[in-house]
């Protein structure tokens, strides 16, 4: 039954109270997304209640934590702008402890918004108190106080100060600074930042900043700097080397850090600049000159990821780039397979690994196959693989070096055997040193190598095929749970992560469509001369025998389902005409149930390795989901929406990076942002998160704006399936 108008106003008011969620926010998950028009309440809602001011502690905003509500603080300063009102009601605070830092504050729930009331509420240069802060990243990236209830928000008189302290007792100052030194040193960096804190409290609290305790503050703020650094809290680690510097404008490693917080939040050219003119007045810092070297090539790895953006979206001009290799080693793998690609350090999702321009490259038009591109792969890439083979026999001539980089790649059968090399050869200038024709071309070895080694770029985004040699990127083994990602770019070949990377860890990706059954992923990789090991292979050969029946279906309707597939994608005047008849697709689906009935009822799986097998079988769900879009409003999903969202998570935590699923996440994202599936508001919030995470591992990092372009120009793409 229903609930009543009061009941749903119980539970909103459960939520502002125990969640911290604005009334209309809390009220509109309850009720489904729907606007709330016709909810209206004759009393507003009551509002959590705020503590007492004399109860709190004074705060620095330099104090405060990145997405914590600080519990028994108060922040105190000025508001340096007159208040505005957009969603909230915006102004801008400067730090009463630290005038030179100041923050934005947006106020929620106020009875009123309009120009005058909000004028007459917060004008410039009110002394504010802000009780219990809770400081949070926007979606612009900026740090801003975040206030729900307006009551934590006092005016107050000139001259008032909460005291008291939350850590440290009656140690004073030098005693604190040593405490969190001692915390340093332990590497632990939480409670190191906190007896930092007490210790700039103290000092500033007394008005004693002068004298001995100057040095004390100098040191305070730079070392909290540096552990907050440790916990990756870059803008706040920057607060502090500001409040350092303020000090002592020539202390050398609140500079030196204030550089490195800088690069930690990718303001590169920012870092440059700070750490170029430290490096000026004390060259002999070699750790400087080197953390400003690895830096630069970072900015250039990023500056090149940022550069595609107009490629992604419209694929008219290709951009051309520098080889470039990230923080990556080539060394033998532990489990005997041979070779392999190494982080040298972590490694976020969406930063590149690899830049690579083809030692030799092919390309076929896709468009003078008689068949649909999704099945001309095959011969096509017989025919590519000739022309590259005839273009390393040619270059391979004039040059011996670029001939002895093939040679060391593996043929069929001997990577296991074969010797790691430098990593000078893969660097553009190695090329010079050699004698020409020192080695002789062989034709043969050439084209085993080329057949083990060439990556193939499926024809899903572009109206053509394309195959090359990638140097360093041929060192990459294969997973059917991958971690990284490739993007072609004309000649040019993108590594990067899609997931996060620990330093030490092997670098894989597909080396073909791992988003099917175990028997089709073993066929494809005995064609590439392997046998997989994966841990999600081992997984699913263990349940192989509780999902043969299931299994043997699913492989006859499969390959039914390949043939309607071609037919109707060949039928283009009658496209709608020709999913009617996917039978096939139907019966697909029906089995899907069962299979994921099937999988749901293992329990010897991990929830982790469910997923796992569920993508293997997700062809089957998306059969029937290219048969309904082909044949009718898209409306006609809403009874396999939460079977949707089920299959997505799965693929994302299976196979990040993959180009189907990236369509996939596209395509429900833009369903209920459009409101064609009417969604609470916290829904549309995860799946356009999960659209973003997804574009950043199969694009890589790129502009914010990319994946709202990327929804609005790809969501009305069919899906591609059976594409193997």
């Amino acid at each position: 039954m229903a609930a009543s108008k009061e009941e749903l106003k119980k539970e909103a008011v459960l939520l502002v109270h125990r969640q911290g969620a604005d009334a209309y926010s809390a009220m509109q998950a309850l009720v489904g997304g729907r606007p709330l028009a016709n909810l209206s309440f004759k009393d507003p809602l009551p509002r959590p209640s705020s503590p007492a001011l004399q109860a709190l502690r004074s705060v620095s905003l330099s104090e405060l934590k990145v997405g914590e509500v600080h519990h028994g603080c108060a922040l105190f300063g000025t508001l340096i702008v007159d208040a505005f009102a957009m969603t909230a009601i915006a102004t801008v605070l400067q730090d009463e402890q630290n005038p030179s830092l100041a923050v934005r504050v947006s106020v929620y729930n106020h009875a009123s918004t309009s120009p005058s009331s909000v004028h007459k509420l917060y004008p410039k240069n009110t002394r504010i108190a802000i009780k219990e802060p809770y400081l949070k990243r926007a979606a612009d990236g900026l740090l801003a106080i975040r206030v729900e209830n307006p009551a934590n928000v006092e005016k107050i008189a000139d001259g008032y100060a909460c005291q008291g302290n939350m850590y440290g007792g009656g140690d004073g100052p030098l005693q604190l600074k040593e405490k969190g030194n001692a915390f340093f040193a332990s590497q632990d960096w939480s409670k190191a930042i906190q007896y930092y804190g007490e210790c700039i409290i103290r000092i500033v609290q007394e008005g004693k900043e002068k004298g001995e305790n100057q040095s004390l503050l100098l040191a305070a703020y730079s070392n909290r700097a540096e552990a907050r650094m440790k916990l990756g809290l870059y803008e706040e680690a920057l607060i502090d080397c500001d409040a350092a510097l303020s000090i002592d404008p020539d202390h050398l490693k609140s500079k030196y850090r204030k550089g490195r917080a800088l690069h930690g939040m990718t303001r590169f050219q920012d870092a440059s600049a700070c750490l170029e003119e430290l490096l000026s007045r004390h060259p002999e810092l070699s750790e400087i000159r080197a953390f400003l070297d690895t830096m630069k090539s970072a900015n250039i790895a990023s500056e090149m990821i940022k550069g595609l953006s107009d490629f992604v979206l419209n694929r008219k001009i290709i951009p051309k780039f520098s080889d470039y290799v990230g923080p990556v080693v080539v060394r033998q793998t532990e489990d005997g397979r041979g070779r392999g690609l190494f982080a040298t350090a972590k490694v976020r999702p969406g930063e590149l690994l690899l830049a690579s321009n083809a030692l030799a490259f092919a390309v076929h038009d896709v468009r003078r196959s008689p068949v649909h591109n999704a099945f001309a792969t095959e011969k096509i890439a017989e025919l590519m693989q000739e022309d590259l083979v005839s273009e390393l026999v040619k270059k391979g001539k004039d040059s011996s070096v670029l001939l002895r980089q093939v040679f060391n790649l593996a043929s069929s059968g001997d990577a296991a055997s074969m010797e790691v090399p430098s990593m000078d050869t893969f660097m553009k200038n190695a090329r010079a040193s050699e004698t020409v024709n020192a080695l002789e071309v062989d034709i043969a070895l050439i084209m085993k190598i080329v057949k083990s080694n060439g990556f193939n770029q499926e024809p899903m985004m572009y109206d053509f095929c394309c195959a090359g040699i990638w140097l360093l990127p041929s060192y990459i083994n294969h997973s059917c749970t991958p971690n990284a990602a490739r993007f072609h770019v004309g000649k040019g070949l993108l590594i990067h992560a899609a997931t996060e990377i620990k330093a030490g860890e092997e670098i894989t990706m597909p080396y073909f469509n791992p988003t099917f059954p175990l028997e089709y992923r073993k066929a494809r990789a005995k064609a590439w001369n392997f046998e997989c090991i994966c841990k999600r292979c081992q997984v699913e050969k263990s349940v192989e025998s509780h999902l043969q029946d299931l299994n043997t279906s699913f492989c006859s309707q499969f390959e039914k389902g390949k043939r309607e597939y071609v037919l109707a994608m060949k039928n283009n005047t009658e496209f709608r005409k020709s999913v009617k008849l996917m039978s096939a697709c139907r019966e697909l689906f029906k089995l899907y149930k069962k299979i994921t009935s099937k999988i749901a009822s293992l329990s010897v799986l991990s929830s982790v390795e469910k997923k796992w097998l569920l993508a293997s079988y997700s062809s089957a769900f998306f059969a029937q989901w290219f048969r309904d879009w082909g044949v009718v409003d898209p409306t006609h999903f809403r009874e396999s929406f939460e079977t949707s969202i089920e299959l997505m998570e799965a693929l994302r935590a299976c196979v990040p990076g993959c180009p189907w699923n990236f369509s996939f996440v596209i395509k429900l994202s833009w369903l209920v942002y459009s409101g064609i599936f009417c969604q609470p508001k916290v829904r549309v919030t995860y799946l356009i998160e999960q659209a973003e995470n997804e574009c950043i591992a199969v694009f890589g990092k790129q502009k914010p704006e990319v994946i709202t372009q990327l929804m609005e120009r790809d969501h009305g793409a069919i899906p591609s399936i059976f594409v193997f």
